[in-house]
């Protein structure tokens, strides 16, 4: 069970929590400090959806939930409900509650024009035809992903074993591929799906836009042919890169060494938190940011708090990286495509990027 924000029927990235976009997964686990008063009573609750502070007024915003299960065929089946509108308003609502007047907006318009330009809300985008993403590709963490495009079709095999394999089946909108993919057996991870937003920056880049649970990686790059096997030649994580990767094609890297799972690694990120804390406690962001100073780092989940939120629970996708905050870290404090931070005041401050930091830290 999850719900998920909208806004003029488009995935709203300013509802997060704890770093996964627009996304909180429900529960029925009894764990009061989630918002769930009673284990397996059928009940799947949340404490929050959160919005950022940046978070615009307009549009109103309509709330998504989708329940999923799979039968034993390894098949998906989900339904889906919508309410709203809804406001975001400052802090917990008073008595009355906010009450809304309103229609659901109109969806946006989309035209085709011949020659296969896309013309609507989201202005003019290149054709399909221009495009060619067909090769190899490898994320920012190593992982390989072999894809295939036919027309306005995209198809991937990944390969981060031993952590993760995944398939993915996307369509190409202009210059965004949107898309579901699935984890494969074989894996640590081997039952899990979601769904993925791309940027097509060229043919040879591309830039994750949303995410409906956390995937491992925010950038593809085009790389040549691996050779030796799915794990090709260099340096690697475990299963993709190296020269095999730990289980894929000969000998390299496992995921024990990987920077997250270290002692040396782990001491790399206290540092990064040390320093990141310090510079956007020092930084003068203005009234509203100076007023939740201070600003640091949960010690035992990962996520920001500031001086209203001092007190956290888990983030939702927490158990995908084995309760262990320093991989939960390394995937959601990831810089943009244009490496810039996307909370502005990080860029200000001059919060050091979190793997090149933790990355030249540990080969000292």
């Amino acid at each position: 069970m999850s719900s998920t924000g909208f806004g003029n029927g488009l995935y709203d990235d300013s509802l997060r929590q704890s770093g996964a976009v627009g996304m909180t997964d429900l529960r029925d686990d009894g764990k009061a400090d989630g918002g769930d008063a009673t284990a397996g009573d059928g009940i799947y609750s949340a404490k929050w959806l959160a919005a950022y502070a940046n978070a615009t007024d307009a549009p109103l915003r309509a709330i998504r939930f989708e329940a999923q299960v799979q039968d034993d065929q390894k098949r998906f089946h989900a339904s889906v409900v919508e309410i709203g509108l809804l406001a975001i308003v400052d802090g917990q609502p008073t008595n009355p509650p906010v009450t809304i007047d309103g229609k659901p907006p109109a969806p946006p318009t989309v035209a085709t024009t011949p020659g296969g330009t896309t013309t609507g809300t989201g202005g003019t985008t290149p054709p399909a035809t221009a495009i060619d993403l067909t090769g190899y590709w490898k994320t920012e963490n190593g992982a390989m992903h072999f894809v295939r495009q036919i027309g306005d079709k995209v198809y991937w095999s990944m390969d981060d074993t031993p952590r993760v394999r995944n398939i993915f089946m996307g369509t190409i909108v202009g210059d965004v591929i949107t898309g579901t993919w699935i984890d494969l057996p074989g894996g640590e991870i081997d039952s899990n799906t979601g769904t993925l937003k791309l940027k097509i920056e060229s043919n040879d880049k591309l830039t994750k836009i949303s995410e409906s649970l956390a995937y491992t990686g925010s950038v593809w790059t085009r790389v040549g042919k691996p050779t030796g096997g799915a794990g090709g030649t260099g340096t690697g994580t475990a299963g993709a890169g190296g020269t095999g990767g730990a289980g894929a094609g000969g000998t390299g890297t496992g995921a024990k060494d990987l920077p997250w799972n270290t002692p040396a690694g782990q001491a790399c990120f206290e540092k990064w938190i040390v320093e990141a804390s310090a510079k956007l406690n020092a930084y003068d962001g203005g009234p509203q940011f100076n007023a939740q100073k201070p600003w640091g780092i949960h010690p035992k989940y990962g996520i920001l708090t500031n001086k209203t939120v001092t007190a956290a629970f888990a983030p939702d996708a927490f158990p995908r990286y084995d309760n262990n905050k320093y991989w939960w870290m390394w995937d959601h404090y990831v810089k943009q495509g244009d490496g810039t931070w996307e909370r502005g005041a990080w860029n200000a401050a001059g919060v050091p990027d979190l793997r090149d930091f933790v990355t030249k830290c540990a080969m000292k």
